[in-house]
């Protein structure tokens, strides 16, 4: 019995298609769907779909705005365009500025939300009102959400270490 053998066709067909984040039942936002699945515990998705989409519309109904820009607006915020990576030079290691892709920052910004969250429902509050107080705290800017201070925090790092960055791409 022979094997098909694989064209540079099937694999680049493989390749296109293996990271692919569908959008979310009620919005149809893959951003959405994405941060759905970063809220998702034990693979229970409808669970993390009603905790994500009651926080999201009770921080609009407060703000009297809608829930997709909310959310791009906070990620906006807590996004970060330049972060530090270990680069090592001459037998030294150095933090070094470096460049990161939008989706890169998004994922991060998405990241940092859900932990914050995560540790303000740790401490006797449930997780709709871990998100909840997470998103209206980063929409207002107001530096006691824990994504925005990590945002704020990831910037004075990358301007303390500007001085390395020839060792970069980062102009």
């Amino acid at each position: 019995m022979s094997r098909k053998k694989r064209t540079r066709s099937d694999l680049l067909k493989y390749q296109q298609g293996h990271k692919k984040h569908f959008a979310d039942h009620a919005y149809g936002d893959a951003n959405l769907g994405k941060f759905i699945n970063y809220v998702m515990w034990d693979g229970k998705k409808t669970i993390a779909e009603n905790i994500v989409y009651s926080a999201l519309e009770k921080v609009a109904e407060d703000l009297k705005s809608n829930v997709i820009d909310i959310f791009y607006d906070v990620l906006n915020r807590i996004a970060p365009v330049v972060i530090l990576k270990s680069r090592r030079f001459s037998g030294a290691t150095y933090q070094v500025p470096t460049s990161i892709r939008p989706e890169r920052g998004m994922s991060l910004a998405m990241k940092w939300i859900v932990s914050f969250a995560r540790k303000k429902s740790q401490s006797g509050k449930t997780m709709i009102e871990g998100l909840i107080l997470e998103f209206s705290l980063a929409h207002k800017g107001d530096p006691s959400s824990g994504a925005l201070k990590k945002a704020e925090e990831v910037k004075k790092m990358v301007e303390a270490n500007k001085a390395y960055s020839h060792l970069s791409d980062v102009p």
